[in-house]
């Protein structure tokens, strides 16, 4: 049986409905620019994986598989709260499909109406799975925990489709106070994309580069 990690990592650079339309990319010679500020030669698009069926249904079941095995380690779930907006739709799910309750955080407080941190009603004292796409500094993670937090809910733990597993996220997590959990890692993705031949050899020298020391790739070689 094939491994979450290598499965997930399949769904993400070959999905089944569209083997042709990955939910990654490389592009050494046109940076992209994260929400960081930094620039990098891989971009996802973990969030569309809610469109496609086949890809969702998979999602959703490694994503159950990863609990239970959290779960057996000793977390203790009790609810669920997606960090806006990338995993909204896998949060939402997830909480359905085990019956626990749910909120959505929002980015922004609601400015119209009544305001609002939440949609839903955070219950105190009960233990927040937090649901992400991808991690990457943790930033938007740590901040939806620090809001669960003030309004009386605990957040012990978080879970991603993708990590990019950089040093720093790992500080901040750990900072936090927050266990960091994911489907699968950058470099368990960009094994198979070689497994598959998918990697132009020409890219292999920068994504090592790149590899070594993510958030300084772009000033190191250079690249504004």
């Amino acid at each position: 049986m094939e491994k979450i990690a290598e499965r997930a990592a399949r769904l993400i650079i070959q999905p089944p409905d569209h083997p042709d339309k990955p939910f990654f990319f490389i592009d050494t010679a046109n940076p992209l620019v994260y929400t960081s500020g930094t620039k990098h030669p891989v971009y996802n698009r973990i969030r569309d994986m809610q469109t496609p069926p086949q890809t969702r249904r998979e999602i959703v079941s490694l994503t159950l598989q990863k609990i239970e095995k959290m779960q057996k380690l000793g977390f203790d779930l009790q609810a669920v709260a997606p960090v806006p907006d990338g995993a909204t739709w896998l949060g939402n799910i997830v909480a359905y499909l085990l019956d626990i309750p749910s909120i959505k955080p929002r980015k922004d407080i609601k400015g119209h109406g009544i305001p609002r941190v939440f949609d839903g009603a955070i219950m105190g004292g009960l233990n927040y799975l937090l649901v992400e796409d991808v991690f990457s500094t943790g930033g938007s993670t740590i901040d939806t925990a620090e809001k669960i937090r003030r309004a009386g809910g605990v957040v012990t733990d978080a879970l991603s489709i993708l990590n990019y597993d950089w040093e720093e996220a790992k500080v901040n997590f750990a900072r936090a106070d927050i266990k960091p959990h994911s489907l699968t890692t950058i470099s368990v993705v960009l094994r198979e994309a070689r497994k598959l031949g998918l990697i132009d050899p020409r890219h292999e020298a920068a994504l090592e580069d790149w590899q070594r020391d993510p958030l300084t790739w772009a000033q190191r070689n250079r690249i504004v």
